[in-house]
This record gives structure tokens, C-alpha cells and sequence, in this order.
């Protein structure tokens, strides 16, 4: 029997064709750094997600991401500019096979879209 659908964690990828390091180095005390390296295909990959053992808590989690990068100094807010890409993806678990709702606020959606961020949702299946 698979178990409840779930939200798992919230990660941000940054994608650039420029060394993102400085901005790992930054957001290191305030986030877990998942991966910052150069990628086969000349693209330079930075993951990072939420700093924290709380469970289930979306809001949470997009909040702790939004405020780090909005708190960016303004060097590195001159190379946050230059990213090709910013996603917000929320991972959930899916388990039994009724509809669940995840809602993210107009709020967060406002910030995502001011940092012309796309928020994905990828699922996984119920282990």
C-alpha cells in the first residue's frame, strides 16, 4: 500500500554560463549547499535548499530561499543578474491516489517573479 502524498523540500537551481561560486560561498551559512560545479555541457549548476529539519512546511521553506538571495550584497546582485536560470522546484512525494493540493501564496509567486525565477514541481513516487 503506498503512503500519503507529501511535500518533501524545496530546492534552488541556478544555472549560469559564469563560475557561481561566489554566490555558494554566500549562501552557505543560510542554506545547504546540494551541488555547485560546472556541468558537462559548459553550464554551471547551484543547488541549494532550505537550511532546516522542519518537515511539510512549503511556505517555510520558500520564504528561507527568497530571503537569502533578496539579501544578496550588491556585488553579487550584479552577478545574480547574470544567471540564465532560476528555479524554485518543490519536491513531493506521492503516495496514495487521491488530489492533494499544494498552494504557494500570491506573495511568494510575486518574489519568485521578481527574481525571474520559475517555480517546478517535480513528484516521486512513494518509497
Amino acid at each position: 500500500m503506498a503512503g500519503k502524498t507529501r511535500y518533501i523540500t524545496t530546492d534552488l537551481d541556478i544555472f549560469s554560463n559564469r563560475d557561481l561560486s561566489e554566490l555558494a560561498a554566500f549562501f552557505q551559512d543560510v542554506t545547504c549547499i546540494l551541488h555547485c560545479g560546472w556541468r558537462s555541457d559548459d553550464v554551471f549548476h547551484l543547488c541549494l535548499e532550505p537550511n532546516s529539519d522542519r518537515e511539510n512546511k512549503l511556505g517555510e521553506d520558500l520564504e528561507s530561499l527568497l530571503s537569502a538571495v533578496e539579501q544578496l550584497p550588491d556585488e553579487l546582485s550584479a552577478l545574480w543578474r547574470l544567471v540564465s536560470e532560476v528555479d524554485f522546484n518543490i519536491g513531493v512525494e506521492t503516495g496514495d491516489c487521491h488530489g492533494h493540493n499544494i498552494k504557494i501564496s500570491a506573495k511568494h509567486l510575486e518574489r519568485i517573479a521578481r527574481l525571474n525565477g520559475t517555480l517546478s514541481i517535480t513528484t516521486y513516487p512513494a518509497e
